[in-house]
Order: C-alpha cells, then sequence, then structure tokens
C-alpha cells in the first residue's frame, strides 16, 4: 500500500531530516547565477537580505516557542528512532501537529528568498513537502501506536501544519530557557553562516568584486560565539541540564 510505503520511507528519510537544507544548493547556485540587485542598488538589496533575515529568524522563534515549553523526551533532534514518553498537545501542538516543522520550513524560505527568484521558492516549498510527508507519515504512525486514541483524537481535531491559532491552549509546562540553550545553539550558526555566504555571493555576482558588508560580518561573529559558547556549556558542563527538560 502506498501508505505503509510512505512509512517506511519515512523512517529512513527522519534519520537524515537535518540534512535537507543541502538539497537546495544546486537549484539556488544555479538561481544566483544570473543574480541582480533588487532595483540596481545594493542598498535595497540589503533592506531585501534584512527582510530575508527576519523570517528566518521567525522560524527560529516558532521553534523556540515549541521547544522551550516541552518535557524531556519529546520534540528533540533524535535521528536515530524515534521517541516520545509523552504526547504534547498544548501551545504550539494545540495549532498544528508539527510547529517544528513549520519552523524550519520558515528558516529555510528565509534563505532562498534571499535570490528572489519564485521558481526556487516554488522548488523548495515543494520538495520540503514531499520530503516532509514521509517523515510526518512515520511519526503519526509511531505516535497513534504509542498513544492510541488520544492521539487520533487530538490529530483529528489539529491541523497537520498549517496552524489555527483560534485552538490555541497555553502550554502545559512553563518556558525553559535552558532547555531552549541546549537544544536550539546549532542554529544560530547556520543562520550567521548562510546570511554571510549569501551577502559574499550576491557581492560577487552582482558587482564582481569580493565584498562583506560590515553588519553580516558582526551577525557571524556574534552568531558563532552563542555557537561556541553554548555548545562549551553543553558538552563541558551541566550548567544547561534541567531534569525533566
Amino acid at each position: 500500500m502506498i501508505s505503509q510505503r510512505m512509512v517506511s520511507q519515512g523512517h529512513v528519510l527522519f534519520r537524515f531530516r537535518s540534512y535537507l537544507p543541502a538539497l537546495f544548493i544546486l537549484p539556488l547556485t544555479f538561481s544566483m547565477w544570473n543574480f541582480r540587485y533588487l532595483n540596481g542598488s545594493h542598498l535595497v538589496e540589503q533592506y531585501w537580505l534584512w527582510c530575508c533575515f527576519a523570517m528566518t529568524a521567525f522560524g527560529l522563534l516558532v521553534r523556540v516557542t515549541t521547544v522551550g515549553f516541552v518535557p524531556a523526551g519529546t520534540s528533540g533532534r533524535n535521528t536515530k528512532e524515534q521517541v516520545a514518553r509523552f504526547l504534547n498537545d498544548s501551545g504550539w501542538y494545540s495549532t498544528c501537529r508539527n510547529p517544528l516543522y513549520l519552523g524550519n520550513y520558515l528558516m529555510g524560505l528565509g534563505f532562498v528568498l534571499a535570490a528572489h527568484d519564485v521558481p526556487v521558492v516554488l522548488i523548495y516549498t515543494t520538495a520540503f513537502w514531499l520530503y516532509y510527508e514521509r517523515i510526518i507519515a512515520a511519526e503519526e504512525s509511531f505516535l497513534a501506536a504509542r498513544f492510541g486514541d488520544r492521539y487520533t483524537n487530538w490529530a483529528a481535531r489539529t491541523p497537520i501544519f498549517i496552524p489555527s491559532l483560534k485552538s490555541w491552549r497555553r502550554p502545559a509546562m512553563p518556558f525553559c530557557a535552558k532547555t531552549v540553550l541546549r537544544r536550539e545553539y546549532p542554529a544560530a550558526m547556520l543562520i550567521g553562516s548562510v546570511f554571510l555566504v549569501l551577502n559574499v555571493v550576491e557581492c560577487w555576482v552582482a558587482e564582481r568584486q569580493v565584498r562583506v558588508d560590515i553588519p553580516w560580518l558582526i551577525t557571524f561573529g556574534v552568531c558563532s560565539l552563542i555557537f561556541v559558547v553554548l555548545r562549551t556549556l553543553k558538552k563541558r558542563t551541566r550548567l544547561l541540564a534541567v531534569d525533566g527538560r
């Protein structure tokens, strides 16, 4: 059956879901080949790039406001197997079933919008859905077996991806900043690195000169510092450890 095949594919893709952005390097590179500044202006292009940065930051905010309210054993970055000690059904999970993937989509959308190329955005959106559709099928099969009617009843009233804010229920647990810092610090390095590269590539293609705008260099430096500090704290101390989170 098609559904069973999707679940099987989803279990395989689940292990590599963190590497999905790499799939868009080729179409994004092709799109940037004939890149031109918006209105022929470097300044206007920089405003647009900061708008793209805001989109990516919003996607990260969705992740942060999801991860910060969940207990241990849920909504993690595990790749070897499905893990779910509890069923999350409050906070963002009361508005859609996959808020972390929604956050991922918005983060990636900020990256691809930098090329201001509609076909690339459509390719990204289509590929994202085809990829995550299978992962979601595998996860839902696991959760239905794990939680039974409680899961199926929640799934029946909760949209799969696009949030329904009218069904918002306040999170069952308080926000835990340490959980966010422990889990989401890799995103800082990713965002800082990608936008620095985009800035350099855009300047090179449009002006044929190596150029780095200072704000993006500072952003990269700040993101790198955040990454190094939080990774060190996570790997070598227990300052970010919280029982049950």
